[in-house]
């Protein structure tokens, strides 16, 4: 009987550690998903007007400025025609904030397996500011081929 009640404490006391790590995991996978403009003053591309069978994709984009001051789009799933885009710095990856007129931007629609690029094409001179840009889709000259 006196090893029976060992037993179930130590089973007790590995569930509480159990269960501790799966709330800990559960936070720590949860990532910034881009809305709102992102923590930590970081800035945000929004793509509107994207055609609803893109729904469910994922869009991301680079943009340069005289091959220097590279900014990139984390991938984010476009929703309700829409994507907030995290926009990064290049190289470091840290969080972008500041205001600029990229010479070019180039976007990717790709698929969910993240292998298939759908479309890709980029657009001159737009212009952040604190961070963020936005577009619509039908500004964009669009090429099934990919990167002109």
């Amino acid at each position: 009987m006196k090893n029976l009640f060992k037993v179930l404490e130590a089973m007790r006391s590995i569930a509480i550690i159990a269960l501790i790590a799966v709330i800990g995991f559960s936070f720590a996978a949860c990532g910034d998903d881009g809305g709102g403009g992102g923590g930590g003053g970081s800035g945000t591309f929004t793509l509107t007007s994207i055609p609803s069978p893109y729904n469910g994709c994922k869009v991301t984009f680079s943009g340069q400025k005289n091959f220097s001051n590279d900014l990139y789009g984390r991938a984010t799933v476009i929703s309700n025609r829409s994507a907030s885009i995290p926009v990064l710095i290049g190289g470091s990856l840290t969080p972008y904030s500041g205001s600029d007129t990229m010479v070019t931007l180039r976007f990717n629609i790709i698929d969910l397996s993240e292998t298939t690029a759908l479309y890709g094409k980029y657009t001159n001179n737009v212009v952040f500011s604190n961070g963020s840009a936005a577009l619509s889709f039908n500004d964009i000259t669009w090429d099934a081929a990919g990167y002109p």
